[in-house]
């Protein structure tokens, strides 16, 4: 029994070490985003440095949600100012009694509910920049383009693949 166990422990090592073999060989190179392919910068067999152009994706609907989540998070921004404001005139009122509890409590609320919402603008605004950036795709590290299996105009979904690239050192 002792053997076998040994026998596993081997072998799941042998997988394990052409796995990293594998990884170390070839990389995928996947979509981030969904779109259509405007720009293809390389072809297969070409030689690519870590960070070079490969790809790049129709970003005008990207540039849009970019746009649009600033200006969400300005009026957030606005809205949560006023929001302060609003509080900081209720603690004074609350203090000499010229509001009540009830008044009081819904103006706390809605200064919580700004402040989340602008958060969540924040939030917005990062997610667009991200997929912004994710219509160039580049190079994760030196090698070799070993296939690119799309074409100008192709649309594709987040994570198709779209090219491989061998050799090379692997990166994190």
């Amino acid at each position: 029994m002792r053997s076998t166990n040994l026998a596993r422990l081997v072998c799941a090592g042998l997988l394990f070490s052409n796995a990293a073999a594998l990884a170390q060989a070839q990389a995928e190179i996947r979509a981030g985003i969904g779109g259509t392919i405007t720009k293809l910068h390389v072809v297969a067999g070409a030689e690519v440095k870590k960070g070079a152009l490969l790809i790049e994706f129709d970003d005008s609907k990207y540039k849009l949600r970019v746009a649009q989540a600033a200006t969400d998070t300005a009026a957030a921004q606005a809205n949560a100012e006023l929001a302060k404001v609003e509080l900081e005139r209720a603690d004074r009122l609350l203090k000499v009694n010229a509001i009540s509890d009830a008044e009081y409590a819904k103006i706390v609320a809605r200064a919580q509910v700004a402040t989340v919402n602008l958060t969540a603008a924040r939030t917005r605004v990062e997610q667009a920049r991200r997929e912004f950036a994710d219509t160039k795709v580049q190079a994760p590290r030196d090698g070799k383009v070993g296939k690119v299996v799309v074409k100008v105009g192709e649309s594709v979904k987040a994570n198709d693949l779209l090219a491989t690239i061998e050799g090379g050192e692997k990166t994190s």
